[in-house]
């Protein structure tokens, strides 16, 4: 059974960030869940709504993951061509872009071999 009100640092823990990330949050999303003391006094402990971070949570992953596959959709795939061939340069993103460049480059090679060939 899931507790209905979190702490502060059970929120934490729970979405797995430091403290200050937490404040952060607080501060700086509109969107975050705002916290509530459990007093009037001033040391009284603040608690967070279990399900209000849940669903924050759940939208910050799709958010994510949104942009991720736009980001996905928006690498198009190079072509180099020369007269009738063709080759289509492969860029996987989940390479670092260095080893992008030079997988390019080696197909730039490729490329300039095919042409010497074509041309011979």
């Amino acid at each position: 059974m899931q507790p209905i009100q979190l702490t502060f640092n059970q929120s934490s823990n729970f979405l797995n960030i430091k403290h200050s990330a937490l404040l952060e949050l607080i501060l700086n999303d509109q969107t975050f869940p705002k916290p509530y003391k459990g007093g009037e006094s001033c040391q009284a402990p603040v608690y967070f709504d279990f399900i209000e971070l849940l669903e924050w949570q759940n939208k910050q992953k799709v958010q994510l993951s949104n942009s991720k596959a736009h980001r996905i959709q928006q690498v198009q795939t190079p072509v180099l061509s020369c007269g009738s061939k063709i080759i289509l340069v492969q860029v996987q993103t989940k390479q670092p872009l260095w080893i992008s460049a030079i997988n390019l480059v080696l197909n730039a090679l490729r490329l300039a071999e095919v042409i010497m060939q074509y041309i011979s």
